[in-house]
């Protein structure tokens, strides 16, 4: 039986689209680049050993498989099917990506290379059918394309750790009434894993305030 993920719920009007809250996640420093091969071009993975080697570069780094199971994690999330998650992607090279919450990535990996050589190569990627831009190129930095009252949060690997998560997201942004343009970050360990029901516990706390995730 065929698989049928439902298309996230966005904002249609020009006043939902003002007032929309939601969680935007931007991975930094994703490895995807483009290399030209005799097969042709290829997202540039750890098994070009011979690329790496004449650019002195370390294979262990570039492993666009961890982008892929990142992206099937957020884009199958109830958060993005509920509207209230945006994702940006920024490669080492420092290009930045917009992901459109209704794209369904691929399964298999050999399926999400050929869509993200596609994406740096054409600058976009199409819906089959219809104009929507499902990956598109934008221009830098990726903070322009964030509201300025955002709260910020970088999740490192030697950040702080949460005490208690779900406390601590059901308060996010909503503690206090002030909202000021001057952004703050905070760093959080990315070890802080939470269950499967996590984002359907908190999508009401999510509707209130508007977060900007940074994975270093």
């Amino acid at each position: 039986m065929e698989y049928r993920q439902k298309s996230a719920r966005l904002p249609k009007s020009a006043e939902e689209k003002s007032r929309w809250r939601r969680v935007i996640v931007v991975l930094e420093h994703c490895p995807l680049a483009v290399v030209r091969t005799e097969y042709g071009f290829e997202l540039l993975s750890e098994k070009h050993r011979q690329y790496h080697a004449r650019n002195k570069q370390d294979p262990a780094e570039w492993r666009p498989d961890v982008v892929h199971q990142a992206l099937l994690h957020l884009m199958d999330s109830p958060l993005n099917r509920a509207g209230l998650l945006q994702v940006f992607l920024r490669t080492k090279k420092g290009v930045v990506i917009a992901v459109d919450p209704r794209l369904r990535v691929p399964r298999h990996i050999r399926l999400f290379e050929k869509m993200m050589v596609a994406c740096l190569y054409k600058m976009k990627v199409r819906a089959a059918h219809g104009h929507i831009s499902l990956l598109r190129v934008v221009r830098n930095p990726v903070t322009d394309h964030i509201p300025p009252n955002c709260t910020l949060f970088r999740v490192e690997r030697d950040g702080d750790s949460v005490p208690d998560l779900y406390a601590f997201c059901a308060t996010c942004g909503v503690a206090d009434g002030e909202r000021t343009k001057k952004r703050k970050v905070e760093t959080f360990a990315a070890g802080e894993a939470a269950p499967s029901h996590f984002a359907q516990h908190h999508s009401e706390a999510a509707q209130g305030t508007e977060v900007f995730i940074r994975c270093v």
